[in-house]
């Protein structure tokens, strides 16, 4: 548990560090190289398909709800209102927070599109998972029946490992650099294989 709370805590400061330091015209910049990069490795058709629905969702939740809008108009200052407060002593402070506005969502846009990314993939994925498991109870079984030794440390690193695995998909959404779409299925190998190597050495007694 405590090494979840860890894990989620860098990825806050992950997440707060890309939208107070990064600007919104770089990660437009590489989400458009990571978009190349999609079209020429899965094709220009599945491409289409994730940014399409990556736009429906993003419409859908943040753009029609109205909370994009609600964003900048709560926090930033409308011109068409005298300006009577702060907007007249710091004008660059709001300046600033727009481009933390922008860097914002196309953070949430980012993130969207490539949880589309995970989706397409997530079907093989979960069928090899479902093979895993079944090869990591037969692995067991057959350890049980012949008085095998069941590793203790490689059940721990496999729990670790997953752990880890779990929690890096919420990383790699905010990350500000363009991601090759490679990395998706080789996750996904991982995932496999720590979780083959957690069930086959599972304790017996257990």
């Amino acid at each position: 548990m405590g090494r979840i709370v860890v894990l989620v805590l860098l990825w806050l400061i992950q997440a707060v560090f890309v939208v107070v330091l990064v600007n919104a015209e770089w990660i437009q910049d590489q989400l458009s190289r990571e978009r190349q990069l999609v079209s020429v490795y899965l094709g220009q058709r599945v491409e289409g398909l994730l940014s399409d629905s990556t736009e429906q969702t993003y419409d859908g939740w943040f753009v029609r709800t109205g909370a994009v809008k609600a964003g900048y108009e709560k926090l930033l200052p409308d011109p068409a209102i005298p300006k009577h407060g702060m907007e007249n002593l710091a004008p660059w402070w709001f300046s600033w927070l727009e481009e933390r506005l922008d860097a914002f969502w196309w953070v949430i846009y980012q993130s969207l599109y490539r949880s589309q990314l995970i989706l397409h993939w997530l079907p093989l994925i979960a069928f090899f998972v479902a093979c895993a498991l079944i090869e990591g109870l037969a692995q067991r079984a057959l350890k049980r029946s012949t008085f095998a030794y069941a590793s203790a440390d490689k059940h721990v690193f496999a729990k670790r490992a997953l752990v880890l695995l779990s929690m890096s998909p919420l990383m790699y959404f905010v990350l500000p650099f363009y991601v090759h779409p490679s990395v998706v299925p080789i996750w996904g190998a991982a995932v496999v294989f720590a979780t083959t190597v957690l069930i086959a050495n599972a304790q017996h007694h257990v």
